[in-house]
């Protein structure tokens, strides 16, 4: 059964490999940096934003490792072959950190990532991807965590994140890195009322399911409006209002504070990153500590900076801002350029990356193609997409 499987495993990956070399020509073409006087997709951008990479498969989040190479998931509800890509420097999209790992497994004991949307890299240059295992609505193996060593070219770690870290409706979707103390804190929406953090020990290799339930990571009932529309989603296998905890999570660059927040929310908290990593303090202890941090619209990406900007991807405004405890301000707004920005990145240079997947558009978000049968390889967004950067407001660490 085990040669079978990898039989099987291996007909479709040389399928979808010389797939991938009969459009590398064009991939390179589509991906580099565009021209705007070839390019006719080419939004005009707010002064101080700027194209780096025009997307056919649709981008979740993004990391950009110290040494400038950026590494790109593949969000799941376009139904992508690949899990996680490198966008290299001449403009080509390749499966990372190989493809044995990039494409889905074939059975428990190979390897392979079912869907990724949290990336990170580390000042080491170690990128951590976030597997939540979700396929259909549902679990569809175990949720890990898998280092790669961009200097080595080999894997760092890889961690499993089972019961009672993750619950049945787990979907494990962000992540901070804690360097300093060796832990990683992933944010868990999961049903809502469950929703919850996640503190990963990169030492002991332990999970810790923290503050569940609190009023920091589940929802408030505020619908997401995209163009006068409500964004709707499958909940139960029919379309109803679907509203979602905690998302976006980041952490300062003294790595004194992790800083989290729902996406169906309008508050931003934080809580001390030692507190986080402490495994002795209780949940009580530990929710005594969070504080309001800043006010801000509907997000699904946050970072921040070394002066306390927090940069937030603000959905329904087509928009990038900023806000502070003082207050909140947009950035960038742009309805083409910015349709659904989702998650940050800095990099060498100060540069922030953004990349913009026009979510709503995706099955299983949108009525309309859900209704018409919505999923398969056939799903594109209507419009490119987009990996955008601009430069901080102060100073910021690589791979925030």
């Amino acid at each position: 059964m085990q040669s079978a499987l990898t039989s099987r495993r291996g007909v479709a990956r040389s399928a979808v490999t010389a797939m991938l070399a009969l459009a590398a020509g064009r991939a390179a073409a589509q991906l580099a940096p565009p021209n705007a006087a070839q390019d006719q997709d080419l939004p005009r951008l707010p002064d101080g934003l700027e194209v780096v990479a025009k997307l056919q498969q649709p981008p979740g989040n993004v990391a950009v490792t110290p040494e400038g190479r950026i590494i790109l998931s593949q969000h799941q509800y376009w139904n992508p072959t690949y899990r996680v890509m490198e966008l290299t420097s001449g403009g080509r999209l390749l499966p990372f950190p190989n493809e044995d790992w990039s494409l889905p497994p074939s059975s428990a004991t190979d390897p392979g990532l079912v869907a990724v949307l949290g990336l990170r890299s580390d000042p080491d240059g170690i990128v951590w991807m976030l597997d939540n295992a979700q396929q259909g609505g549902r679990l569809a193996g175990m949720p890990k965590l898998l280092g790669w060593d961009t200097r080595q070219d080999r894997m760092h770690a890889l961690i499993a994140l089972p019961p009672p870290a993750t619950v049945e409706d787990s979907f494990l979707n962000d992540l901070a890195i804690d360097a300093q103390r060796g832990t990683i804190v992933i944010s868990d929406p999961a049903g809502g009322g469950n929703a919850a953090l996640v503190v990963v020990d990169l030492r002991t290799r332990q999970a810790r399911r923290v503050l569940q339930g609190h009023a920091s990571v589940t929802p408030q009932e505020i619908p997401l409006t995209i163009d006068g529309q409500v964004i709707i989603g499958q909940v139960g296998g029919r379309m109803r209002n679907r509203f979602v905890g905690v998302d976006a999570i980041t952490i300062d660059p003294g790595q004194e504070h992790v800083y989290f927040g729902s996406l169906n929310g309008r508050t931003t908290w934080r809580v001390p990153a030692a507190a986080l990593a402490d495994p002795d303090l209780g949940g009580d202890a530990l929710a005594r500590q969070i504080e309001r941090y800043a006010e801000r619209p509907p997000s699904d990406g946050q970072t921040i900076d070394g002066a306390g900007n927090l940069y937030v991807t603000d959905i329904g405004n087509h928009a990038i801002g900023v806000a502070t405890p003082n207050g909140y301000r947009i950035l960038f707004q742009d309805d083409t350029a910015l349709s659904w920005p989702d998650g940050f990145s800095a990099g060498p240079d100060n540069d922030i990356y953004v990349t913009v997947n026009r979510l709503h558009e995706s099955p299983v978000l949108s009525p309309a193609r859900s209704a018409s049968g919505g999923g398969g390889a056939t799903d594109q967004p209507r419009a490119p997409t987009w990996l955008l950067r601009f430069k901080a407001l102060a100073p910021i660490p690589v791979g925030r």
